[in-house]
């Protein structure tokens, strides 16, 4: 079923740091949320560069649509809030 998860984490400060918060399970890796949906989600994408925020999107979509699977897209506080390109990526969708 293709379904967008997409989950809020610490801001890439915070990650970078290593800061023993509740989204580390206390060992520090920031990631461990979205290694636990690999196996039941086609694809993971973690948007810490606003530069390729926008073609990272539009491929998890894309993957979610083409492979009717869900995809989990991760977005650290800091990055909410940060403008991205408005230029598509080149996946197209030639027919809905």
């Amino acid at each position: 079923m293709p379904v967008v998860h997409i989950v809020g984490c610490p801001s890439t400060t915070l990650q970078k740091a290593e800061a023993l918060l509740h989204h580390t399970l206390g060992n520090g890796d920031f990631h461990v949320f979205r290694d636990m949906a690999a196996p039941i989600s086609h694809t993971q994408v973690y948007l810490d560069d606003p530069a390729c925020a926008a073609a990272e999107i539009d491929r998890a979509i894309t993957d979610a649509y083409i492979h009717a699977r869900p995809v989990y897209i991760m977005i650290p506080t800091n990055m909410a809030d940060k403008k991205i390109s408005g230029i598509r990526s080149s996946y197209v969708f030639t027919e809905w």
